[in-house]
């Protein structure tokens, strides 16, 4: 499984400067792959519609993040703005944060 993640907005953020990252779970090792596999198939992450939450009631400081994951054959591209509305989905977003905060080079 293919995951790329974008997070945007939030305080401190500059136009042009974005947080993106990608995830492989074949690169992962297998405890971590199945790990954020589960938390693909809590959120029923295929499922979702492409955008989720409000984007034009947005705090100055809300974020909004962008998610595409491909897994075989199925692709699909969701855009989530703050405040999550599904623990499963802030707990899969949680997560992708923790993985591309680790490798971004502007940390």
């Amino acid at each position: 499984m293919r995951i790329e993640f974008e997070r945007q907005g939030g305080f401190g953020y500059f136009p042009g400067r974005r947080a993106a990252g990608v995830v492989e779970t074949g690169a992962l090792p297998p405890a971590d792959a199945a790990a954020l596999t589960e938390l693909v198939e809590r959120a029923r992450f295929f499922a979702l519609p492409a955008r989720v939450g409000d984007p034009h009631g947005l705090a100055a400081d809300a974020r909004t993040y962008t998610i595409e994951v491909r897994q075989g054959d199925r692709r699909h591209r969701v855009q989530v703005s703050e405040p999550v509305p599904d623990p499963a989905l802030e707990d899969l977003i949680a997560e992708l944060q923790r993985r591309t905060r680790a490798r971004s080079p502007d940390r």
